[in-house]
């Protein structure tokens, strides 16, 4: 059986680098629950939200008003669903067989 796991990404000021981060995720079967990104920056950029509509309902987006990685970690994991999480930095290079669980 599989388990449930949720992906957390930090990110700050880094949109280009998130937006492409997601969109490898996404050819994944890494995801099981959902994916979390916290965005630290002002803005949430136009690559990043079109990457998170891929993940469907299984994305969550927060804000943070203070860039610090811990409390955006922490953040993440207080909404977390899953009970495995990956924390994960937001620009990693994801393979699509990422993980095998058999």
């Amino acid at each position: 059986m599989m388990p449930k796991i949720t992906v957390i990404l930090p990110s700050y000021q880094r949109g280009r680098t998130l937006g492409k981060t997601l969109k490898k995720l996404s050819k994944t079967d890494l995801i099981s629950a959902e994916i979390i990104v916290v965005e630290q920056s002002s803005e949430v950029d136009l690559e990043v939200r079109d990457a998170m509509s891929l993940f469907g309902e299984r994305a969550i987006l927060i804000r943070a008003l203070n860039p610090h990685a811990q409390v955006a970690r922490n953040q993440a994991a207080m909404q977390a669903k899953a009970d495995i999480l990956l924390f994960l930095d937001d620009d990693i290079e994801p393979r699509v067989e990422y993980r095998d669980w058999e």
